[in-house]
C-alpha cells in the first residue's frame, strides 16, 4: 500500500517537472503590444446614384399600400388591411412607412396583418 502512495506521488512530480519544462523551453513568448492607430477606409460613394430597389409599406387613404422605391407616386399594391385594424404600435409604424429591401419580406410582412 505505501509503495503505491509512494509511486503515485512520484509520477504526479515527475508529470510536475516535465509540464513545467515544457512550459519554460518555448523561446519565443508571444509580444504584447498596443495595436497602431489606423485611419478608416476613405468610402468612395458613386456620384449618379440610382434609386435604391426595394419597397415601402405604408398608409394610404386608411388602408396598408405598397410601394416601389423608385416610383413613390402610384402604389403597386393597395391591400385590403384596414389600418385602423391594427394595433396602435403597429399603426404609428405604417403612418412613417417601413422600407424592404425584397419583396418577398413585403409579402411575410403582409401575413402577420393577416386574418
Amino acid at each position: 500500500m505505501k509503495a503505491k502512495i509512494v509511486s503515485s506521488i512520484t509520477a504526479l512530480t515527475l508529470a510536475g517537472i516535465f509540464l513545467t519544462a515544457l512550459a519554460l523551453s518555448n523561446p519565443e513568448t508571444p509580444a504584447y503590444s498596443t495595436p497602431p492607430d489606423l485611419e478608416p477606409p476613405v468610402s468612395v460613394e458613386p456620384e449618379d446614384k440610382a434609386p435604391a430597389d426595394g419597397f415601402w409599406v405604408c398608409e394610404v387613404d386608411g388602408y396598408v399600400a405598397v410601394y416601389h422605391n423608385t416610383d413613390r407616386d402610384m402604389p403597386i399594391e393597395m391591400t385590403g388591411i384596414a389600418v385602423r385594424s391594427l394595433r396602435s404600435g403597429d399603426q404609428n409604424m405604417l403612418r412613417d412607412g417601413v422600407f424592404f429591401e425584397d419583396y418577398w419580406d413585403v409579402v411575410m410582412f403582409l401575413e402577420d396583418f393577416g386574418p
